[in-house]
Formats: C-alpha cells, structure tokens, sequence
C-alpha cells in the first residue's frame, strides 16, 4: 500500500507501511527510512502504544529501553514506548516529519513536514515541535 493511500481511509488504528525500513544512521545507531518518496502532509506511520506509568518511568530509566520511549504531560502515566518503527526515529532539528500522540487510542502518528526522498532518513523532533532546538537530555 502507498503512502498515499492512508490519507484516503479514516479506517486505521494502527498502519505499519511495508514501505519503511531501518538501517544505519548518520545521526545515531539506526534510523527509519523509506523506499517511496513521501509528500509533505502524509502520514508516514500510525503505531501502537504501551503507556506506562511513573512506577515504570523508574525501573525503564534503569534498561536498555531508556532512550526508547516518549515522555507523556501525565504524572500517572507519564511514558510511552512506541511500537513498529515508533521508538526508532532519531532526533533532528529542524526535523522532517512531527508526531502526535493519542492517549486515548493508545497510538502515536508519524506525518511528514516536509517532502521526503528516498533513502532520506525520517527525523522527528523530540520536544514535540519539529524546529525546537533546545537541548535534548537523556
């Protein structure tokens, strides 16, 4: 299935394009990526979602998974770890895609920011706003 073809369907809760792949990344460690050309406005990945709690901030904090998950305005659940290719993307700024997260759903989704060519990595932004350029701790 197209890229494309997501923006045409309200039928998805989770979509994992068979387009995207990880590889090695200039950045860090491996990033995502895609074999087709991806337009501005379309939605790369929608992905589920495990919630966690603070208990389990603490004990992730401490595991290999700590630099995989997102931190959630929640003080009862205030992490995420983002299934299918979710947790993968790296950090750039200004990035080239932006995500959102539906706690409700339980998912997060990817959306270009900007048209991305083949064999380009996917960037997110880890404050949330693709341009921000404040510091990332870990």
């Amino acid at each position: 299935m197209k890229l494309s073809l997501l923006k045409k369907s309200r039928s998805f809760i989770i979509h994992q394009p068979v387009e995207l792949y990880l590889s090695p990344s200039s950045i860090h460690g491996l990033g995502v990526f895609s074999h087709v050309p991806i337009k501005k406005g379309e939605v790369i990945e929608i992905a589920p979602l495990l919630i966690g709690s603070a208990e389990d901030y603490d004990l992730l904090s401490k595991t290999a998974l700590r630099d995989y998950y997102f931190i959630i305005a929640d003080p009862t659940a205030p992490i995420a770890v983002g299934l299918g290719f979710a947790s993968w993307y790296n950090h750039m700024c200004p990035a080239n895609a932006t995500y959102s997260i539906h706690k409700k759903k339980k998912t997060i989704r990817i959306k270009a920011k900007v048209d991305i060519e083949v064999g380009k990595e996917i960037t997110i932004n880890y404050h949330g706003t693709f341009n921000d350029n404040s510091p990332i701790e870990f």
